[in-house]
């Protein structure tokens, strides 16, 4: 799992999938190491 503070791919792509509502896809992001707690430049976090 990543533990870095960096914004990484797979942090935007949990976004993504959240706002899209694709549960599959933010149990994928998740499993790759996407942190949901992690904020984005806009302050928003999954």
């Amino acid at each position: 799992m990543l533990q870095s503070t960096e914004w990484s791919k797979y942090d935007e792509r949990l976004i993504k999938a959240v706002e899209s509502g694709d549960v599959a896809k933010v149990t994928a992001t998740l499993k790759k190491g996407a942190i949901p707690t992690k904020l984005n430049p806009e302050g928003l976090s999954a």
